[in-house]
């Protein structure tokens, strides 16, 4: 019944998690910190969340408007134009939040992919010139010793070598 208000009133139950209950939590946590009734939490180290209750309800019906948006923009453009549309990292971080998981250690970062994707160019690179290395070897093979001592093999053909003679 609850997911049906929550679809029914437009989000109604995750504003009011945001505007009522999450300001009544922190104005809860300032009095018993003043009233010595619990000890004064870090600033910046901890913020309260919503996760539960209702918040938790809207979070599933955010979930589900994400799934219809993907499924008509695939439709509306294809799968591999509405890829070249959605940022990936995005999505995941939605769809993680929308079933209430904690991606921090699970999902790579912005700076760990951006890191990888370097790594892995500079690796292709690598391979790449190594291959190239390779290829120049094949059509390119090792200098005969007449070419290297700058006598012409053809000139020398057949000629013993004790009777080929060399410019200094």
């Amino acid at each position: 019944m609850a997911e049906q208000l929550e679809s029914g009133l437009a989000g109604v139950f995750t504003l009011l998690s945001q505007e009522l209950q999450l300001p009544l939590i922190r104005r809860v946590i300032m009095m018993m910190e003043n009233a010595g009734e619990a000890p004064p939490l870090p600033e910046g180290l901890i913020s309260p969340q919503i996760t539960t209750g209702l918040e938790a309800i809207g979070r599933g019906n955010d979930k589900q408007r994400l799934t219809n948006f993907l499924e008509v923009i695939s439709a509306a453009l294809g799968p591999e134009q509405m890829l070249n549309l959605i940022n990936p990292s995005e999505l995941v971080r939605r769809f993680a939040a929308s079933d209430g998981i904690d991606i921090a250690g699970l999902v790579k970062t912005d700076d760990e992919l951006q890191a990888e994707q370097s790594q892995q160019q500079q690796l292709a690179l690598e391979q790449q010139l190594a291959n190239s290395a390779i290829n120049d070897g094949a059509t390119n093979p090792p200098a005969t010793p007449s070419e290297l001592s700058g006598t012409p093999a053809a000139a020398t053909a057949g000629v013993p070598e004790s009777r080929v003679q060399t410019a200094a």
